[in-house]
């Protein structure tokens, strides 16, 4: 399995899997955003675990995070298993000074 594609991510949160967005992986580079965040960054795969440095930042509309804060710029680091027979990764979000919450991210097509 390629994980060059365009998946979905959800992060879990007081609420539950309640916030989440579009990820584009390519070539080692991490593009997406949701609706008030878009994020950038780098991403490495040793099968089978993922790990990604992701800069967030603020582009529209009221703050507010996965964590319940106000930021308007923040690095995650994340890292997570790959299951290539569901074509998801699942694992972890480090945030400086924040608890670590959870994350997954479904493939949903091939990049063209």
């Amino acid at each position: 399995m390629s994980e060059d594609a365009l998946w979905t991510i959800e992060f879990e949160t007081t609420l539950g899997w309640a916030n989440g967005g579009v990820v584009v992986l390519e070539t080692g580079r991490l593009f997406g955003g949701d609706s008030q965040y878009y994020y950038v960054g780098k991403y490495n795969y040793a099968q089978p675990i993922y790990t990604a440095q992701v800069r967030v930042t603020h582009y529209q509309g009221p703050l507010g995070t996965a964590w319940g804060d106000a930021a308007q710029t923040f690095d995650l680091a994340l890292r997570g298993n790959i299951d290539p027979d569901r074509i998801l990764i699942e694992g972890t979000i480090e945030r400086q000074d924040f608890p670590t919450t959870r994350f997954r991210m479904l493939k949903r097509a091939p990049l063209p």
